[in-house]
């Protein structure tokens, strides 16, 4: 979901806009940025920062996540759903083939990108940026108290950017590296 998507969600709804306090964000403990990197998220009265508006959304918990699936008429995937839909019918390795293609997904980098930045290189029928940007929050549990994430994000490295990977963060997590997409059932 887009900045601009979420936006929509937060006007219709009244739910909390996206955002965390320095307080919040250094409780929650897994700081791989400072919060002076944070800020440049943060919402201003219900509004998405200027220029991220087709930027994925962050700093929502998966509580909120599974709120806008459900006001879409939707849900999130499960971790399985997510990896077949990354992997496609071929079982490939990375949602375009079993090679790591430089420029396919949005990596090593100082922030996130538009949400159409790797689209020439996607498989439109099967999802849009499978692989960084941000981490995806889906609908499993990775274990007590914490849910699984898939994908990788902007900030990461080749090696943990493949569609099996999986790692879990607590459900009222909120942080720059995470958002999220809908499923639906057919």
């Amino acid at each position: 979901m887009t900045q601009a998507e979420y936006a929509a969600f937060v006007a219709a709804t009244g739910r909390r806009a996206p955002g965390i306090s320095a307080a919040e964000y250094q409780a929650q403990g897994f700081l791989a940025h400072p919060y002076t990197t944070v800020r440049q998220y943060l919402w201003a009265e219900n509004a998405p920062p200027a220029g991220l508006l087709d930027h994925p959304v962050v700093l929502v918990d998966r509580a909120d996540a599974k709120a806008y699936c459900a006001w879409k008429g939707k849900r999130l995937p499960t971790e399985f759903e997510w990896e077949a839909a990354c992997r496609g019918p071929q079982g490939r390795r990375f949602p375009w083939g079993d090679a790591w293609e430089t420029g396919r997904a949005h990596i090593q980098a100082t922030g996130t990108a538009s949400v159409a930045a790797s689209r020439p290189a996607a498989d439109a029928a099967r999802g849009l940026e499978l692989l960084g940007n941000v981490f995806e929050w889906t609908s499993s549990e990775f274990d007590a108290g914490r849910a699984t994430m898939k994908g990788c994000s902007w900030d990461d490295a080749v090696g943990s950017c493949r569609c099996a990977f999986r790692h879990g963060r607590p459900r009222s997590s909120r942080h720059i590296l995470i958002g999220f997409r809908c499923a639906r059932d057919d």
